[in-house]
């Protein structure tokens, strides 16, 4: 038998006081750490106080112009594609007439609009974390989604992708929140998702959440509650729905819209059937390489956390994420704002994956945020998983954060100096509103020009017509159906209408993008490359009647940086 070795009264003593060190060493650096981590909760909402402070004095950008301008000819008794096209839904549009009919013809109502929009998905994050996690979870989510959502330039916020984002957590708050099948949830989810279908088709895949809500519950509350569950989510889909295609039909403008959504779009704007592994390449980019692309360790971890408590639920984050992320891949096109309605179950996830990290890192390895039935102690004495678990944190937040910060340092910038012309140049391009050439085009044109002159601007920018109170030569705000290949049918119908609208009611001005930006590049993918404003607006060229009609009735009368405004002899 080996002896025992005994220990004596110092070895022992030596071996408390080093445990002692130790332990008051942890307890120290959990202390740092939480005082970070409220530091870094303070600076990342001072940083958003900043920044919505400022949001409000943004400009628009092509896309919220167009927006508004349909909006304002539905509220002058117009209605969308008929009166004024677009590629959007219907659901878009009365938005913005909305915005318009409270906060009046301006730039900053929008703003203000998406604001409040901002501040419910907020709310309904809170909810729907508190089901999962606590207080720090609820904090870091809400902070994660306006971090990523500040970090956007001017052109891909205030977007309707947004908002149909915000209804569908609001859809998902409310069946989460119901522990039994509720018709009163499911039809009020319903109604959200078929109004956020009126935006965009696409978002008929979340029509997923209900059925599968359904499914999971079928065994636990019988066939009879599951299918009238359904029926109530059915008749809140088909609600709005129903109710926009019987106005359209009333206002005998049904057929405009069908010729958009069932005609133009399938062929003129998405390719369903190309390219569907370069689609998926860009998803995984998205994925790995965008500025919350190291939070998505952290939102598988949430994903894990919810599953310990509920089955059901995952199920449907998933099918939240999955269905958001087949809209983007089903348009194909890829913009920033495209990807919006993934923002919220992203940030829900990693919020709940950073504040249980934190919580393991400076609790000595409690889960405070998950639920007593889950809350177990992992131990965390390696030091380097310890600093990689803080580094991933740190990182989460510098990359959220950075976006905003760029703006408000651009700002506070141009404030020390007292000159602003830079910071708008730098943040808004063409569409600043100091040296910007849209809003001098739009001072300039509502100088020389009343109420009732058509304006023609010959590119993407109705949201000068709406901005100088001036009607454009209708429905065609902007030139999109006239000029974006291929050359069908229907692009021949729209272009004859337009010519014989140009001809019986001539503009009193037109504004084209000037002959030396055409003749450098010919084509509408080079002339992107020369500038923002150059992307946006097309050569008379482009369209040959247009170009003679020009030649024979108008002259030259001055120009804005690449652009040229010609006005009726």
């Amino acid at each position: 038998m080996h002896a025992v070795p005994v220990m004596n009264d110092r070895a022992r003593g030596s071996v408390r006081a080093s445990q002692v060190r130790h332990i008051q060493v942890k307890t120290a650096d959990s202390m740092a750490l939480r005082r970070a981590e409220r530091i870094a909760w303070l600076a990342c909402a001072v940083v958003l106080a900043g920044w919505a402070a400022a949001y409000l004095t943004w400009p628009f950008s092509n896309d919220q112009g167009n927006l508004a301008w349909v909006g304002d000819v539905v509220l002058s008794g117009g209605m969308p594609f008929r009166d004024a096209w677009d590629v959007k839904g219907p659901g878009a549009h009365l938005m913005f007439a909305f915005v318009e009919m409270v906060f009046g013809r301006n730039e900053w109502g929008v703003r203000l609009f998406d604001l409040v929009m901002l501040a419910i998905c907020a709310a309904c994050l809170r909810s729907i974390v508190r089901e999962y996690a606590g207080r720090g979870a609820m904090r870091w989510s809400i902070i994660l989604f306006l971090l990523w959502y500040s970090s956007l330039d001017h052109h891909n916020t205030a977007q309707p992708d947004a908002w149909a984002g915000v209804m569908m957590t609001g859809a998902f708050a409310l069946i989460v929140a119901q522990t039994r099948l509720s018709t009163i949830s499911g039809f009020v989810s319903g109604v959200l998702i078929g109004y956020c279908a009126l935006i965009k088709p696409t978002y008929l895949l979340f029509l997923a959440l209900p059925l599968l809500d359904g499914w999971c519950h079928v065994r636990a509350e019988g066939v009879g509650r599951t299918v009238r569950f359904w029926l109530a989510s059915g008749v809140g889909l088909l609600l709005p729905i129903v109710l926009c295609i019987s106005w359209f039909w009333y206002r005998g403008a049904l057929d405009d819209w069908i010729a958009v959504h069932l005609r133009w779009i399938p062929s003129s704007y998405v390719d369903v059937d190309a390219a569907w592994l370069n689609r998926g390449q860009y998803l995984l980019a998205f994925l790995t390489t965008e500025r919350f692309a190291p939070a998505v360790p952290l939102a598988i971890g949430g994903l894990w956390l919810v599953r310990q408590q509920s089955d059901r639920d995952v199920v449907l984050l998933v099918a939240w994420i999955l269905a958001a992320a087949f809209g983007v891949l089903v348009q194909g096109h890829f913009y920033e704002y495209h990807w919006l309605p993934i923002y919220p179950p992203l940030a829900l996830l990693a919020g709940i994956g950073l504040d249980t990290l934190w919580t393991w890192v400076t609790d000595d390895g409690t889960v405070r945020s998950s639920s007593p039935a889950t809350t177990e102690r992992v131990p965390r004495d390696l030091p380097v998983v310890t600093s990689i678990a803080v580094s991933l944190a740190a990182v989460v937040l510098l990359g959220a954060v950075t976006g905003p910060f760029l703006h408000l340092y651009r700002l506070s910038g141009a404030v020390v100096t007292d000159d602003f012309n830079d910071y708008e140049r730098i943040e808004f391009g063409p569409f600043a509103h100091q040296g910007g050439v849209f809003p001098e085009l739009v001072d300039y044109l509502h100088a020389r020009t009343g109420p009732a002159d058509v304006i023609l601007l010959w590119g993407s920018a109705a949201g000068v017509n709406y901005l100088s109170d001036r009607p454009a030569v209708r429905p065609f705000g902007f030139n999109q159906p006239l000029v974006d290949p291929p050359d069908t049918e229907l692009r021949r119908q729209y272009r004859a209408r337009f010519m014989a609208r140009l001809t019986s009611m001539p503009p009193r001005y037109i504004v084209a993008l000037n002959a030396a930006a055409c003749s450098r590049s010919p084509s509408p993918g080079e002339r992107k490359l020369m500038g923002q404003a150059e992307g946006l607006m097309r050569c008379l060229d482009d369209l040959p009647p247009l170009s003679a009609f020009v030649s024979a009735r108008f002259v030259k009368d001055r120009s804005f940086g690449p652009m040229e405004v010609w006005r009726v002899r």
